[in-house]
């Protein structure tokens, strides 16, 4: 009987014991990724964004302490959940990693100009990064502090451009050779409007709608003529490609030669992120036609394509004096262009002080000048595809086209070796 009542007591026992330690380590375990991927897709996701930390786990002091009075903590648990995407990536010097782990860390160690540890690098759902914050004494709530300060720089999405009409889309598309995205919402729908407002707020989805197409939301309702006169049109359009036009929310026409044709159908509002994912091979990618352009996505994209380097010029074009030298003797020369035709893609990435310039090109640059740690202008670095630095100048370059192509060739020469 004593023996039955004494494992009854110690299975008890050791019940609140597992339940207790389960309880404490589902609070204060907080989830790390490893995988940039599956960080980027969970940010893409959820709309968070990425709390990337690059540390040393075995041999770094400050980096074991944030690790301890920090990550470890509830409070901090409790924070990443609502707020962030964790991301580890550790440069141990005991501990194994699998090589593809180690080759993956050192390309963003690289890409996000990592110089010491820890270094925690906030970024966007496209891998942008927006700030950066190291250790902080004080514990969970002091760093929390510093990390929301950072959050708050985030910026925000690009709004999307919508053609005043349908009518008015029609001759933008049909001028500019860009398909049209035609987001048609019956009047009162249940729901519909918020999922419609989500889809505009997605940043994938707008960056390809802005660039790369021509885009309308159409409402089904309204009393007055020119109202029912859209109306009538887009039925007639509907009609062309056969589409039928009641059942139908978004849909995508092309234009070859003028003439309308669907690319792609969809009842109700789709997810957003996968209706990005159905846009993006169907909409015309923007090209490089060579020559300096200030659009770093496209060009990276270009670069990848045509397996060249880019080079980033980081400029104040009106207020920099040898900003101003390297442009007028070297950059603007036909046998600068000549040479540069054939070997990279230019991209100008500048900062004005008296010129105007769209919020959304001034924010990417200000990213790209923290990534890349400008401390001077003008700086010239030289990238592969994937945007990882090969080689960088800063300041007047002298010698002429000559002078600055021949040392831009032997570097290109190395990365080809």
């Amino acid at each position: 009987m004593r023996t039955s009542l004494t494992r009854s007591l110690y299975a008890l026992v050791t019940f609140s014991l597992l339940v207790t330690f389960g309880a404490d380590t589902a609070l204060a375990g907080a989830e790390w990724k490893t995988d940039f991927q599956a960080a980027m897709r969970q940010a893409q996701q959820t709309g968070k964004p990425v709390m990337a930390n690059f540390t040393g786990s075995d041999w770094c002091p400050p980096c074991q302490m944030l690790e301890r009075e920090v990550f470890s903590t509830d409070t901090f648990a409790e924070w990443a959940e609502q707020n962030v995407v964790l991301l580890e990536l550790d440069f141990p010097r005991q501990k194994q990693q699998p090589q593809a782990l180690q080759r993956q860390n050192r390309q963003l160690q690289q890409r996000y100009g990592i110089r010491g540890y820890p270094t925690i690098v906030f970024l966007d759902e496209q891998g942008e990064e927006f700030g950066r914050v190291g250790a902080v004494r004080g514990g969970a709530d002091a760093w929390i502090q510093q990390a929301d300060r950072q959050l708050a720089n985030r910026p925000q999405p690009p709004s999307i451009e919508l053609a005043d009409d349908l009518p008015t889309a029609l001759e933008h598309a049909r001028e500019r050779n860009r398909p049209l995205i035609v987001i048609a919402e019956p009047g009162n729908h249940e729901g519909l409007a918020g999922r419609i407002e989500a889809l505009f707020e997605h940043r994938k989805f707008v960056e390809l709608a802005n660039s790369r197409a021509i885009t309308v939301h159409v409402k089904r309702e309204g009393d007055d003529a020119a109202a029912e006169e859209h109306l009538e049109q887009l039925k007639e359009l509907f009609d062309e490609v056969n589409i039928a036009e009641r059942n139908v929310q978004v849909a995508v026409i092309g234009f070859e030669e003028g003439q309308p044709e669907r690319l792609l159908q969809a009842r109700g509002i789709p997810d957003p992120q996968q209706l990005a994912a159905r846009l993006e091979p169907l909409l015309p990618k923007p090209g490089y036609e060579g020559g300096w352009t200030e659009d770093y996505e496209m060009a990276k994209q270009a670069a990848a394509e045509a397996g060249k380097p880019m080079l980033l010029n980081f400029t104040g074009s009106d207020w920099c004096p040898p900003c101003q030298a390297m442009e007028r003797e070297v950059l603007s020369k036909d046998e600068f262009k000549s040479w540069a035709e054939d070997q990279i893609v230019l991209v100008k990435l500048d900062f004005p002080r008296q010129k105007p310039q769209p919020d959304e090109v001034r924010q990417r640059n200000q990213k790209l000048q923290q990534q890349f740690e400008i401390r001077g202008y003008p700086t010239f670095i030289l990238v592969d595809p994937e945007g990882d630095e090969l080689h960088r100048t800063t300041g007047y370059q002298r010698g002429g086209v000559d002078g600055f192509t021949r040392q831009l060739t032997e570097h290109l020469s190395d990365e080809a070796e």
